[in-house]
């Protein structure tokens, strides 16, 4: 089913029940609607220009005919400002965050091998890049300051794994935003970003017997992350294990740090099952 053009436009949410392979189709398909919405701002914009300054052309050299022959070249800059509301207008059309959909096809390769090809996956991402406002200040190490701390949930994944195991993944995006004004008087923004991925596995018993009989501190040493990521939380129970990881984003490091999660996660597992199946031999 194709994507709802003018929905995802906006609304800036993306959702959808489907096998993998169709969301990765999906994620190329809101890619190629962004390039596209690049190119026709960049056009109407461009085609502005040429109205302005032929506008410009007409007019001075109306100046040197007659009184009213500058008059000639007033549809021309009326045509300027309509391209450049045309070209705004389609500028706020444009959808941000090309490295949530990158991030997103890279789930969908890291899940190909341990889900099933047509097994119903459960997808919801929000292309906001604002965030839901936490904190808002000035900032006094900078003349006209400004620090502004915000939040957007922005990725909710299921997915039915071969061996039985419930997957849920959520990426959370703590920004930190400042504003101020350069010595030269120019207005200067940094952003600052970092994203808490936290990792749900609903194994089964019958395979995996009982993680939860190790310390948690000690199956912890099993996840090894990216050194822009940091291992805040595991909790593991007889049914579920749950991790939680703040990274520090560089988009390569997020998708990274999902994979090795995701592989020291089944460390653990392992662990269990082999324990597991050492107890029932016995």
């Amino acid at each position: 089913m194709p994507i709802n053009v003018t929905e995802l436009t906006k609304t800036g949410i993306y959702q959808a029940t489907a096998p993998l392979a169709i969301i990765a189709r999906d994620m190329d398909e809101i890619d190629a609607l962004r390039l596209s919405r690049k190119k026709q701002r960049n056009k109407f914009f461009t085609l502005a220009l040429v109205a302005l300054v032929l506008g410009l052309i007409v007019m001075t050299v109306g100046m040197t005919v007659t009184r009213f022959a500058p008059l000639a070249g007033v549809p021309l800059l009326i045509a300027f400002g309509g391209l450049v509301w045309v070209g705004t207008i389609a500028n706020r059309g444009i959808l941000a965050a090309p490295e949530r959909t990158n991030l997103v096809k890279g789930l969908v390769a890291m899940l190909a091998a341990d889900a099933h090809s047509k097994a119903p996956v459960s997808i919801w991402i929000s292309l906001d890049q604002k965030g839901t406002t936490l904190c808002e200040e000035p900032w006094l190490a900078k003349k006209k300051g400004k620090e502004r701390r915000a939040s957007c949930e922005w990725l909710r994944l299921e997915a039915p794994m071969l061996d039985g195991t419930g997957f849920s993944q959520t990426i959370t995006d703590f920004f930190r935003d400042r504003s101020y004004v350069n010595p030269r008087g120019k207005s200067k923004k940094k952003r600052r970003t970092t994203s808490e991925v936290v990792q749900k596995y609903r194994f089964p018993a019958e395979i995996y017997g009982d993680p939860a009989r190790f310390p948690e501190e000690e199956v912890g040493t099993l996840i090894n992350l990216p050194h822009s990521a940091t291992l805040r939380g595991l909790r593991v129970s007889e049914k579920a294990l749950t991790a939680r990881v703040q990274v520090k984003v560089v988009e390569a490091d997020l998708l990274q740090s999902c994979t090795m999660l995701s592989l020291g996660v089944y460390r653990i597992l392992n662990l269990a099952r082999r324990v597991n199946l050492r107890g029932t031999a016995q």
